[in-house]
């Protein structure tokens, strides 16, 4: 059962929200994700910075919703913002098993601090992932989170 969601500044929304409501979330973003990628035009940085986006941001919420469901608290995954290798950190602590050479890519793009420049300067991006790599990352956390929570879409 969802918590109610109120618009309590004082209460950050991530305390908040359940871990099934945070891979929902993740899902529709790994969709956006998708269909971007399908619709894009053209193959420079900015065309391809709104698919980067939301494959990065469905990541942190399926790693979020990870940890959360493990019972770690949430203030600690507030306080390392968009870092995907200190998430990935506490979600292989809390048990996720994912390749190596995947935990290697979530702090490669942590390091690159791609999800900084997708959102704010794609042109700044000198070596980002490749999308294909990116969304075959998205696609084994997505799969992993949601077999240990036992819901959400693992397509």
């Amino acid at each position: 059962m969802m918590k109610s969601v109120s618009n309590n500044v004082e209460t950050p929304p991530l305390d908040q929200t359940e871990p099934r409501a945070l891979i929902s979330l993740a899902d529709h973003y790994r969709t956006a994700a998708d269909h971007l990628y399908e619709a894009r035009v053209g193959k420079g940085l900015a065309s391809m910075a709104p698919i980067r986006l939301c494959a990065l941001h469905a990541i942190e919420l399926y790693l979020s919703a990870y940890v959360v469901a493990s019972g770690f608290p949430a203030k600690p995954l507030r306080a390392c913002g968009h870092d995907l290798a200190l998430r990935a950190t506490y979600a292989k602590g809390a048990g996720l098993n994912l390749r190596a050479r995947t935990f290697d890519h979530l702090a490669e793009l942590t390091e690159s601090r791609e999800y900084l420049l997708s959102r704010y300067a794609p042109s700044l991006i000198s070596s980002t992932s490749q999308i294909n790599r990116l969304l075959a990352t998205l696609k084994e956390v997505s799969q992993n989170v949601t077999e240990h929570i036992g819901c959400g879409s693992t397509s």
